[in-house]
């Protein structure tokens, strides 16, 4: 059955680092210690060891803290694939012209914007320098 009333923007975690936990700070200053499994439309929903899964409206969120990289899909916009944005070397994508529904419109990557409305953040991290690591053949 298709959810016609689905998420506007859910959080999608993209690894879990095992001793890593996210962090929810609500308005009245409670803090949820846990996993964010997502927020969809007005609610976050969090599941912590000691409170099971938690759904709270998203006006009650102060803040949240990962330590998790995340991608923030709009399951609602629909776009067609190009090739003009495609940042590999190579240029094209085998799935341009193809439409689809759902789009990542945010990335965070160790706490920064990796990428946010199609426009991508600041570098981090150093590039892999292969030829460096070979060993020299005479």
């Amino acid at each position: 059955m298709r959810h016609t009333t689905r998420t506007l923007l859910t959080i999608v975690l993209l690894t879990f680092p095992a001793l890593a936990a996210d962090q929810v700070v609500l308005t009245n200053g409670d803090t949820i210690t846990g996993t964010i499994v997502k927020k969809d439309g007005d609610k976050l929903t969090v599941k912590s060891e000691f409170l099971g899964e938690v759904t709270m409206p998203w006006k009650a969120v102060k803040s949240i803290r990962s330590d998790a990289d995340l991608t923030v899909v709009d399951l609602k916009l629909q776009k067609t694939i190009t090739d003009d944005w495609i940042a590999s070397k190579c240029g094209w994508t085998p799935f341009a012209g193809r439409n689809v529904q759902g789009w990542p419109v945010g990335t965070i990557l160790r706490g920064n914007i990796a990428m946010w409305d199609g426009e991508l953040g600041q570098p981090s991290g150093a590039p892999v320098r292969f030829g460096a690591a070979l060993p020299e053949c005479y």
